[in-house]
């Protein structure tokens, strides 16, 4: 498999059975959030613009669990306030 001969600092994967399989190979895994979390961490989003991200997804009819949700928003406080700190 060309992800554990490249050794990638993460895959992305949003479908459930797909991230299992990968994190059972020793693959490390980001879902869309994540990769929008790591935008916002790199500088490459402001937070603001990673939440109209998110609701573009979910407007478009992209599920994404309410758990999730909550993670990610719960994330970017926290970078948020780690910021103001």
């Amino acid at each position: 498999m060309l992800a554990r001969q490249i050794e990638p600092d993460w895959v992305i994967i949003d479908e459930r059975l797909a991230r299992r399989v990968a994190f059972a190979m020793g693959l490390p895994v980001k879902g869309t959030l994540g990769i929008l979390l790591a935008a916002v961490l790199a500088g490459l989003l402001s937070r603001q613009e990673a939440l109209d991200d998110l609701q573009r997804l979910l407007a478009r009819g992209i599920r994404i669990a309410p758990r999730w949700q909550h993670w990610f928003r719960t994330e970017l406080r926290r970078e948020s306030a780690e910021n103001r700190a």
